[in-house]
């Protein structure tokens, strides 16, 4: 009887132990899979970062016209042309689809306005040249087209200019020209522009610019101008994200057109108040416009 029983037993030992050996099989096979699909997760993810985020610093040169004003001057100034030199990083990456990139220039410059650079059509007694350094930004969007690109884009900077005129000629503004005369005077710029990138290492640039130069830096109360005007950007921002979200493809025009709107209406409101809504003088003010070339390294 025990015999038989052996018998039965040796068939079933033998069915227990193919099963495990089998389960340990499936075991090997799911955990291999699972670290090859890892792996190809991990490639892909650091070849997407490798291919989605542009950074380079670059060189750049503008040439432009300039008209330089006063709200308190009786007389008009002569045009003047502007050559410009950029030198900075710029940074694009992707902004929540393939077509949309977000683009970020942070620079130092050099200007220099002189009517050796433009030939105006009007003749005016008073001529104004000027050099003028700085720091800035450029912020904005664009539309990516393979390897070219379409980025509308928001200008800010801080400038030190001195301004140089034929005081004999001044008369009445003599007094006014001597606050800026031969000094280095702190000031702000603001403007907007266009940038067509051709190939990502060489791009065309067109751009117009409004600044205002103090006569006096008033920090407190330029400090308190910037925190409104900064209030207000705020508010924007929160309205251009929103349309970004329900309809991403519109966000770059939308984003420039709001942006340089507001830049635009608060030089309107500080040439006559430097540092509106605060009581404060009319500063020296200059407008641009410029195209330019940009080589990316």
């Amino acid at each position: 009887m025990k015999k038989y029983l052996y018998l039965l037993l040796i068939p079933i030992l033998i069915l227990s132990f193919q099963q495990k050996l089998s389960a340990q099989e499936e075991d090997s096979v799911e955990v291999e899979v699972e670290v090859e699909f890892e792996y190809e997760n991990d490639s892909d993810f650091e070849m997407s970062i490798d291919l989605d985020i542009f950074e380079h610093p670059y060189i750049g040169l503008t040439y432009g016209t300039t008209r330089f004003k006063n709200s308190l001057s009786t007389q008009d100034f002569l045009d003047v042309g502007r050559a410009s030199l950029k030198l900075g990083y710029v940074t694009q990456e992707y902004y929540k689809t393939d077509y949309l990139v977000r683009h970020k220039n942070k620079y130092l410059f050099i200007n220099n306005f002189t009517k050796d650079l433009y030939k105006a059509k009007t003749s005016n007694p008073l001529e104004i040249s000027a050099w003028q350094f700085g720091f800035g930004n450029e912020k904005g969007y664009g539309y990516k087209i393979g390897p070219s690109a379409i980025i509308p884009y928001i200008v800010s900077e801080y400038t030190w200019t001195q301004v140089k005129t034929d005081m004999t000629k001044a008369g009445a503004d003599s007094s006014l020209l001597g606050l800026y005369y031969n000094y280095f005077r702190f000031g702000q710029t603001a403007g907007s522009g266009v940038q067509f990138q051709i190939i990502p290492l060489l791009s065309l640039d067109a751009n117009y610019s409004f600044g205002l130069t103090f006569p006096r830096h008033l920090f407190w109360k330029h400090l308190g101008s910037l925190v409104v005007e900064g209030i207000a950007n705020s508010s924007l921002d929160w309205f251009i994200k929103k349309v970004f979200k329900f309809t991403p493809e519109a966000g770059p025009i939308v984003n420039f057109v709001l942006k340089s709107g507001l830049s635009y209406a608060f030089f309107e409101l500080r040439k006559d108040k430097m540092n509106w809504p605060f009581n404060s003088t009319s500063p020296l003010t200059h407008e641009s416009f410029s195209v330019g070339l940009k080589f990316n390294f």
